[in-house]
């Protein structure tokens, strides 16, 4: 099973309770708080990349327009992004959905285990 976890998330307190959860777990977790930094160590690591967990609404570039470029980067598009974010409109789930995201997941619906659990059907 493949560990390593590229979670984009700007709020702290998510980070800690996620990463806290997915390193305990077995998971080793690269956290950035924005989009360009995000891309940059995807681009770096992408070998080693089993799961970019997203949210979407990050400073500067939004997590749509991380996920656009994402899909359009040859070396990125094969790692699975699944978006993690507290956006439940319908429109927003079809949206990333259909650009090439393996799940969506509204942070306030689950636990950090139940996360966990649906991140290891990716990686």
């Amino acid at each position: 099973m493949g560990n390593h976890i590229l979670m984009v998330e700007d709020d702290t307190f998510i980070t800690q309770m996620y990463s806290t959860k997915l390193e305990g777990e077995g998971f080793e977790v690269d956290v950035c708080p924005n989009a360009e930094k995000g891309i940059k160590i995807a681009r770096k690591y992408h070998s080693d990349l089993d799961l970019i967990l997203l949210d979407i609404i990050l400073p500067g570039k939004n997590g749509i327009e991380m996920l656009e470029e994402i899909m359009g980067d040859e070396q990125l598009k094969d790692i699975p992004v699944v978006i993690l974010s507290n956006l439940a409109s319908q429109n927003d789930v079809e949206k990333c959905l259909d650009m090439g995201a393996a799940d969506y997941i509204v942070k306030s619906n689950y636990t950090p285990d139940e996360i966990s659990r649906l991140i290891k059907k990716y990686v």
